[in-house]
């Protein structure tokens, strides 16, 4: 009764575990194509990070596996005040690569504005990115960093210096330069 069955309808089920095996093809090969594609996706990233004891600077860095192509960086402040908008582009960012940029700055000034002061007329610092990867595919990111936020967290963790400390910082460094220096001499005669 079996074979009865079997020799009957043989054809039917070939043809059934063909399509079953030609569906479980195709979404291998979909897997195939996407684990690719996230191989070679590059994975693009900026964060505000210390410069110097006081200020403040963007860095942008690359931290996938493959080259981003036709990056595009737009800096700015909320609320504006006037302050004008920072833009960046580049063909190629390579794996690993990293640039950093100065924060935007108010018209009125010639130098680089301190994160305090920049905390105090601006609420946040907005970034947005715009990439493709070696495919062509896009992805672009957005993200607000809050001002306030930074400059507190970084002057709590040891990152910036109030400003009102760096003298005594200094006066500080200048007393254990001398103790070294006076340690040294005493090595140096030991020496001798």
């Amino acid at each position: 009764m079996i074979l009865d069955f079997l020799t009957k309808y043989a054809n039917l089920l070939l043809a059934g575990i063909t399509a079953l095996y030609a569906f479980l093809t195709w979404r291998m090969l979909r897997e195939m194509r996407l684990a690719r594609e996230y191989q070679l996706d590059a994975i693009v990233t900026a964060a505000p990070v210390p410069m110097g004891p006081i200020y403040a600077q963007l860095r942008l860095h690359n931290a996938g596996p493959a080259p981003a192509i036709d990056v595009k960086v737009s800096i700015r402040l909320e609320p504006t005040l006037n302050t004008p908008k920072r833009e960046w582009r580049h063909p190629v960012v390579g794996v690993g690569q990293v640039e950093h940029f100065l924060l935007p700055e108010p018209p009125d000034t010639s130098q680089i504005t301190d994160l305090r002061t920049l905390a105090e007329r601006h609420t946040a610092l907005v970034v947005e990115l715009s990439w493709k990867n070696v495919f062509g595919k896009a992805s672009s990111n957005a993200r607000s960093f809050g001002l306030r936020e930074l400059q507190e967290g970084w002057y709590a963790a040891g990152h910036l210096v109030p400003e009102e400390d760096l003298p005594v910082l200094v006066e500080g460094l200048a007393k254990t330069l001398s103790k070294l220096e006076n340690h040294v001499e005493k090595i140096a005669k030991a020496i001798k």
